[in-house]
């Protein structure tokens, strides 16, 4: 069901069932479906600092809102808000510390670089995948009209723009010609791009302990009510959002939903 799989070596393979999606557009209709039940959504939008009232390390501290930044006019203002819930990925610790500037970083960034090459590289139906020889996993999936190849799993810094490196090309080149029957080179490469996983430590634990990552979700509550909703991936994001909301509903008494989520 793979014939460009080479043959050399190959004992057998499992087929497992799983969906896709393109999570750029999936991540517009979740936009666009809040907006549609009274949510007002702002793009391109900086947090610049949180509002509070009181003084920190107090019982009266608490967290009132943002002030904010548009990035195209540069003009800013403030949200006023009963609860505030940060979720904001492999930035979530920078948005904590604006709250509390003691509390302890939880999130560790992991960039996944991905190429697209021609069609003719996996099948329409079928997808392979794979471990690397350092023990990592490695996939080609059809995708959109061609071939999706990938990922890395690299320590990197929080940015907006991260980038595949050569050596990251690289790399997937070569573990996909340990694989493959019609050899996979630069020349095959039409897009290259990476993404950053928010990889989360459980607040609770040691902070210089970077062996227990997850890529489940933690929802954290720092000083003046902050609620933070990090780690998880799209597959739990239904899950994560619940979290979230019956958190802060259990910490803010200014909360009163009609109904649970």
């Amino acid at each position: 069901q793979f014939p460009t799989l080479k043959s050399e070596g190959l004992v057998g393979a499992m087929v497992l069932y799983d969906g896709q999606q393109n999570d750029t557009r999936m991540n517009l209709f979740v936009a666009l479906t809040a907006a549609q039940h009274g949510a007002t959504i702002l793009n391109h939008t900086e947090v610049l600092n949180l509002t509070t009232t009181g003084k920190i390390n107090t019982p009266d501290y608490k967290v009132t809102g943002a002030k904010v930044k548009d990035k195209f006019t540069g003009e800013t203002w403030e949200i006023k808000a009963k609860q505030v819930i940060n979720a904001t990925g492999p930035f979530s610790d920078s948005v904590r510390k604006m709250a509390d500037p003691t509390t302890h970083d939880i999130i560790v960034p992991a960039k996944g670089s991905h190429l697209i090459v021609p069609d003719h590289f996996s099948p329409d139906n079928m997808g392979s995948v794979w471990f690397t020889k350092d023990g990592r996993v490695l996939y080609l999936l059809p995708w959109e009209g061609s071939t999706i190849a990938g990922t890395t799993d690299i320590k990197e810094k929080a940015s907006m723009n991260p980038c595949s490196t050569l050596p990251e090309v690289d790399f997937i080149i070569s573990e996909c010609n340990r694989t493959l029957r019609r050899p996979l080179n630069h020349g095959h490469v039409r897009a290259a791009w990476a993404g950053l996983r928010p990889l989360v430590k459980d607040p609770s634990a040691d902070p210089n302990d970077t062996k227990k990552l997850s890529r489940d979700h933690v929802v954290d509550v720092v000083q003046g009510g902050l609620v933070s909703i990090c780690g998880g991936k799209w597959t739990t994001y239904r899950k994560m959002a619940e979290d979230a909301v019956d958190k802060a509903v259990e910490i803010n008494p200014a909360l009163a939903p009609q109904r649970a989520c």
